[in-house]
């Protein structure tokens, strides 16, 4: 009784590594480049600001929900912003 305990406890640890070494082997391959929207000498703050502007602009609009996000992207690249 006491093996099989000892075993049963072993494959529980064992699998207990084995998804924490995934877990961190999952989060270092998604560490790389995150996409925004970005513009040369521009603050991520500015970025944020326009953005937030794009958004009250298409809101205050009788835009359908279908064209939003067209209106959105659209509005950002006038701005001079890429999804980068």
């Amino acid at each position: 009784m006491i093996k099989q305990t000892y075993a049963n406890s072993a494959n529980k640890a064992k699998k207990g590594l084995f998804f924490i070494v995934l877990a961190f082997f999952l989060v270092s391959c998604g560490g790389g480049h995150q996409y925004a929207w970005r513009k040369a000498g521009v603050p991520a703050s500015v970025a944020a600001d326009v953005a937030s502007e794009c958004r009250y602009q298409i809101g205050v609009n009788k835009i359908s929900n279908s064209e939003r996000k067209q209106l959105f992207v659209d509005c950002m690249q006038g701005k001079g912003f890429r999804w980068r």
